[in-house]
């Protein structure tokens, strides 16, 4: 007998004792409920002003802690309207959401990307000038804090 031969006869026995002991094939997770996921999506992509203005409809977790972990009050203060959008991402889409939408990494690496958006539109929008540089470093160090850290929180 070939290599190839012996294994697709292991695979055989092994899928038949797998049948014979009543196993079944994984399921797949649960698809969301439709347009669940686009409604979310497209209240996620919001501008922090828009998403702040925005109803907090069901079924959504709207939970926040504003900015949370070891950041300092006057960035926490900042950036607050992001922090609360990037904890609605958190919330729906995460494996300890309820909602479950898109528990992949990548998916949190572009909450994560939508956060340090709107963190540097809020360093734009609210602190021109001379506090500019020091709010897009704020951000930018919140931000990599999020991506090297927030795994836990996700």
């Amino acid at each position: 007998m070939t290599s190839t031969t012996v294994r697709r006869a292991l695979a055989a026995a092994a899928t038949a004792l797998a049948i014979s002991l009543g196993a079944s094939a994984p399921m797949p997770a649960a698809a969301a409920p439709a347009g669940l996921l686009e409604d979310a999506d497209r209240i996620m992509n919001l501008g922090y002003r828009d998403f702040m203005n925005h109803p907090r409809v069901a079924p959504f977790d709207w939970s926040t802690d504003g900015c949370s972990g070891p950041v300092l009050p006057p960035a926490k203060q900042m950036f607050h309207d992001a922090c609360v959008q990037h904890d609605f991402g958190y919330g729906n889409y995460g494996p300890r959401g309820g909602l479950k939408l898109d528990t992949s990494e990548g998916r949190r690496a572009r909450i994560d990307e939508r956060f340090w958006h709107e963190m540097r539109n809020i360093c734009n929008d609210r602190y021109p000038g001379l506090l500019n540089p020091g709010c897009l470093l704020s951000a930018e160090t919140i931000y990599r804090g999020v991506r090297e850290w927030g795994g836990d929180y996700w």
